[in-house]
């Protein structure tokens, strides 16, 4: 089952983690997924206070990174029932892990590169203001 999901639905804007994403940061980081052979997956449980970005990752596959609306965007293949399952009860998001600064003052994230895309159950991503 393929699935399009949002991965920085708002740009220029701060999320409650006071990070500011541009659309220079998600345009590079397609640059990066297009040129990595592989990036880390899996799934973050922070109820249980780890990330485990290798849980579950045998589970998806993604697909395409892409930036559409100057919103970037994921295609990608629940390739098992558990993980549908966990997608689907747990409304999960799935968000980036990168290496980059923040700037201090805006919030601002310049992104260095993309070491992988994970499902999240507690989203940083506030509503549009």
């Amino acid at each position: 089952m393929k699935k399009t999901f949002k991965v920085i639905p708002y740009i220029n804007k701060l999320n409650k983690n006071k990070r500011m994403y541009t659309k220079e940061s998600i345009t590079k980081m397609v640059e990066i997924f297009e040129r990595k052979s592989a990036i880390l997956t899996g799934v973050d449980y922070p109820e249980h206070g780890e990330l485990s970005m290798t849980k579950f990752a045998n589970e998806y596959s993604i697909e395409d990174l892409y930036v559409n609306s100057e919103i970037l965007y994921a295609d990608v293949v629940l390739l098992t029932e558990n993980i549908k399952g966990l997608v689907n009860d747990l409304e999960l998001v799935l968000r980036p892990l990168t290496i980059g600064t923040v700037d201090a003052d805006s919030g601002e994230v310049e992104v260095v590169d993309l070491i992988g895309l994970y499902f999240v159950t507690n989203d940083a991503f506030v509503a549009d203001k």
